[in-house]
């Protein structure tokens, strides 16, 4: 469960209502937010229900690291590895939304999944060539952890800068007649 509540309580005599506390139980996995329904029931009564939000307090910082810092447009497909870390290992799968600021400069794939019981996943970067002549350019590659529904979580996301090297662009020809 992530909520509790007591077992019973009590309305006093002549009063149409009762109040009673709502505890979040801590479990130590971050699982994000829930929607927790609270049913109360009594004999010769209709019962009643109402939902409140259970908000996770353990939440998964990511680190990303790289084999490398710096690349080289137009290397081969792997133009450096990318690792993502999650600080708390847990008995399920955890899906990493990746990005890159300029996809057309360093690419990355959208997802990649660390494994249930394990730290952390790697994945490939590419670097593909342009053929433009654009110089050196800093590229920040992001990753957010999903929540158990799906949703992209912002807390606990890691970025950092790779430098991309130009390879110089196209080549030009200049032609002279004779």
């Amino acid at each position: 469960g992530r909520a509790g509540v007591p077992a019973t309580v009590t309305t006093p005599a002549g009063a149409f209502s009762a109040t009673f506390p709502v505890c979040a139980i801590y479990n130590a996995r971050a699982d994000g937010a829930a929607r927790v329904s609270v049913l109360a029931r009594a004999t010769g009564h209709a019962g009643g229900s109402a939902s409140v939000i259970v908000t996770d307090d353990d939440v998964v910082a990511l680190d990303l690291a790289f084999t490398s810092r710096t690349v080289t447009e137009g290397a081969a497909n792997a133009a450096a590895i990318g690792t993502v870390t999650r600080s708390i290992v847990s008995p399920t799968p955890l899906v990493v939304v990746l990005s890159s600021a300029v996809p057309s400069a360093l690419g990355v794939p959208a997802t990649v999944t660390i494994p249930a019981n394990r730290a952390s996943a790697q994945f490939a970067v590419r670097a593909p060539d342009d053929l433009l002549a654009l110089g050196t350019r800093a590229v920040a590659l992001t990753a957010k952890a999903t929540g158990p529904s799906g949703v992209v979580l912002e807390a606990g996301a890691a970025s950092a800068t790779l430098t991309v090297n130009d390879d110089g662009g196209g080549r030009l020809g200049v032609w002279a007649p004779r």
